[in-house]
């Protein structure tokens, strides 16, 4: 086994909140939604994904305001941040408890 097999091998329990887009390693530091197992990479993966949901929250903003008297077809704009959304929830079911993913299942958001 190598460093790198060490590292994907070394898997914490997160506490996740989706809302603030925030995971934590103890439960009682704030509320949270959702809990899973992730090793270095697959948290760090969470947290680009709540950057692009961040970024594409910011975009979808900019054009309502922007495009507010022209009435654009926003759902382009919608669309970029649906498939965001999806992705994160993706990541989350796969790395997620059975209740986590009990969860997601319930939300039809997949």
């Amino acid at each position: 086994m190598n460093d790198i097999d060490s590292i994907e091998d070394n898997r914490k329990i997160y506490y996740v909140n989706v809302q603030s887009k925030q995971l934590y390693e103890q439960p009682d530091i704030a509320d949270y939604h959702l809990v899973i197992t992730a090793n270095a990479r697959e948290y760090d993966r969470i947290i680009e994904q709540f950057l692009e949901v961040d970024d594409s929250d910011e975009w979808t903003l900019e054009t309502m305001f922007q495009f507010h008297n022209n009435s654009p077809d926003m759902s382009m704009v919608n669309d970029e941040h649906d498939y965001r959304l999806k992705q994160l929830y993706k990541e989350l079911y796969k790395l997620g408890t059975d209740e986590t993913r009990r969860h997601i299942e319930q939300m039809r958001i997949l």
